[in-house]
């Protein structure tokens, strides 16, 4: 499908840009500024260094690319630099483990991010709009576990979307963005595929024979949507906002990316649920995150469901995250369980039950 070498090109230009972000001039920087070597992840401010007063904080500048304007991902090290703008994490990047009850083990990976266009514009002009391009990839390594330790490629998300930075009675403006307590509203058009391939018959048998089993060759299924979607995030205590609320609304079509959906094929065995939006396409979550609370620091629970006949077909997902002084390599870990359908797209209308433990990397903002 042509989508799958889009997402192709836009990963391989990100990642030269994340193998350069961050380089040796970081720990300079620090130097220089601060005159000592310090935590990256204690917010210093410049008028903290100077000891000056009156003067207003802000973060210490450190651009490791001059050139290309993208600057490391420690907010407080960030350049305040009007047309400043670097790669940001989208969804949750991780590494980790997954166990999904009608399959095996694997090594379950998803990286995500995002960066605004025409930021500079925009900020001058004091806008509280900024478009993003966005892009989402998920992979399963079978390690020992399937014939040939195959890597399957479970999603491709590609997303163009125009953020709305909501601010309650004040005024706000894009330079608000990395705000991470700010409300904010998506307005998305997106595509959504496993990248697979197998369309027809024939060649689900051959997948079937390769590997050896029947049910391993449904992962290689195509699967291919576009969609339109609304989402955002909502923070109901503007004094405390450890709580918050994520929602979301998808209607799936075929676009300008997926001119025909793959979601059935009439040589697949006849099923109840046929189409993806009637296990998706409403999305409600609320998330606590708290410093001091102990060996955890923050908990998610989530339901999802179709459009199509709403909690008819419903998943249910929670998350448990370890708190900064319980953890792996310096790297936070989450805790994940979910039941329900749409456990990967290539068979989201099995119903299943997974659980699964990954590292969660703050790499960019």
């Amino acid at each position: 499908m042509k989508i799958f070498s889009v997402s192709l090109v836009l990963l391989a230009s990100i990642l030269p840009i994340i193998a350069t972000a961050c380089s040796e001039n970081d720990e300079k920087c620090k130097s220089d500024v601060y005159g000592a070597s310090i935590n990256a992840t204690e917010p210093l401010m410049v008028s903290q260094v100077n000891g000056k007063t009156g003067q207003a904080d802000k973060p210490c500048g450190r651009p490791s690319v001059p050139s290309s304007g993208i600057h490391c991902a420690n907010p407080s090290l960030r350049a305040s630099e009007p047309g400043t703008v670097w790669l940001e994490t989208h969804m949750p990047n991780r590494f980790g483990f997954s166990r999904d009850s009608d399959d095996v083990n694997f090594v379950d990976f998803t990286l995500s991010v995002q960066h605004p266009m025409f930021y500079d514009v925009l900020q001058r002009k004091g806008a509280s709009w900024l478009p993003y391009l966005a892009f989402t990839g998920r992979f399963g390594q079978y390690i020992e576990t399937r014939p040939s330790s195959p890597l399957i490629a479970k999603q491709f998300n590609p997303k163009l979307f125009l953020r709305k930075f909501v601010c309650g009675g004040q005024q706000c403006t894009v330079e608000d963005k990395d705000n991470t307590t700010i409300d904010y509203i998506d307005f998305e058009y997106a595509h959504l595929s496993n990248g697979q391939s197998v369309d027809s018959i024939d060649a689900f048998n051959i997948n079937a024979i390769n590997s050896g089993n029947a049910e391993f060759a449904k992962d290689y299924i195509s699967r291919g949507w576009d969609y339109f979607g609304v989402s955002g995030k909502y923070h109901p205590n503007k004094a405390d906002k450890k709580l918050s609320i994520d929602y979301g609304f998808k209607h799936y079509v075929g676009g300008l990316f997926q001119k025909n959906i793959d979601e059935y094929f009439s040589w697949e065995a006849p099923r109840d649920i046929a189409r993806l939006n009637q296990v998706s396409g409403l999305a409600l979550s609320a998330s606590y995150n708290c410093n001091n609370c102990g060996f955890w620091n923050g908990v998610t629970i989530g339901l999802e469901t179709g459009t199509n006949q709403p909690f008819k077909y419903n998943t249910v997902r929670a998350e448990l995250g370890a708190a900064p002084g319980n953890k792996i390599f310096g790297i936070p870990i989450v805790l994940t369980v979910r039941s329900g359908y749409n456990s990967d797209l290539a068979q989201y209308y099995k119903k299943t039950t997974s659980i699964g433990v990954a590292l969660n990397f703050t790499t960019f903002r």
